[in-house]
């Protein structure tokens, strides 16, 4: 997250597996391959790159659902798998992801979370994703329960109740220690 003024943006970071999805500006896709080296992070890649497939774009939205998925509920299923091998590793957890089914992933959050992975994993392999329908995907759940995007993120409403609890007297303070200890994740405030 940016810091100051930029403090509600998100930097992507960290761009040593990008590459370019055109052979070049003007031609098309590159080609899809199977039997593929694994590449990426485990914990996120898609069932295709499991799966030996050259990785698209598809996979890349694929991958961010399971960032969200985990933002939003703490884990992911197959996190607590340990093997002695990464090798191992990678071929259990995409045997996990293949087995577990949408609705199970998304148990208790929105059905955007569910809409959308259904979206991304449905993309074919040249296939132009709509990233626009993709924002709009979510855009609908907030809109729908009355949420305002003023961009007061729940870390910023954490930061501030330290800030408060640092001006309380000890007893208070404690009391307040206890109760963020049980804080759930806060959902941005429906417009009044």
């Amino acid at each position: 997250m940016g810091n100051g003024q930029s403090c509600n943006r998100v930097h992507l970071i960290d761009f040593g597996l990008a590459k370019r999805y055109r052979k070049n500006p003007f031609t098309g896709h590159i080609n899809y391959h199977e039997y593929k080296r694994f590449i990426g992070t485990t914990r996120y890649v898609s069932l295709n790159t499991h799966l030996g497939v050259e990785q698209a774009r598809r996979d890349d939205l694929e991958a961010l659902g399971y960032i969200l998925v985990q933002f939003s509920t703490g884990s992911l299923p197959w996190m607590g798998v340990v093997t002695r091998s990464k090798k191992r590793r990678n071929k259990r957890i995409g045997a996990v992801k293949i087995s577990i089914s949408l609705e199970k992933l998304c148990v208790g959050l929105p059905p955007c979370y569910q809409e959308y992975l259904a979206y991304v994993r449905g993309l074919g392999y040249h296939q132009n994703p709509d990233y626009g329908h993709c924002r709009q995907i979510f855009r609908n759940y907030f809109l729908s329960q009355n949420m305002k995007e003023d961009f007061d993120y729940d870390w910023y409403q954490v930061n501030r109740r330290r800030k408060t609890n640092s001006s309380l007297s000890p007893s208070q303070s404690t009391l307040a220690v206890q109760s963020s200890k049980e804080f759930q994740m806060i959902t941005p405030r429906p417009n009044i």
